[in-house]
């Protein structure tokens, strides 16, 4: 969930934009307030083969999503939904 001060001062942006005529700043605020009310946790885990990345991602959702093994090393991108 959003920080409600950031939320606020993201719209206190959004009123000083159209106060001093900067309509060109308004997007990107609106865009900045979409992600900070957005539920939505998004976590990327990048690094070096066999650093332990998947039983990382596994412990983060509580669940066996990524296979843990001496063998086996997953090389390709991976999206993982949890609800």
């Amino acid at each position: 969930m959003a920080v409600p001060e950031a939320v606020a001062l993201v719209d206190l942006a959004l009123t000083a934009v159209t106060a001093y005529d900067r309509p060109d700043l308004a997007p990107r605020l609106r865009q900045t307030k979409a992600r900070l009310t957005d539920p939505v946790v998004r976590v990327l885990v990048v690094g070096e083969f066999k650093q332990g990345k998947s039983q990382l991602v596994n412990a983060l959702v509580n669940a066996t999503v990524c296979p843990v093994d001496d063998d086996i090393a997953i090389a390709v991108r991976t999206v993982v939904l949890s609800r």
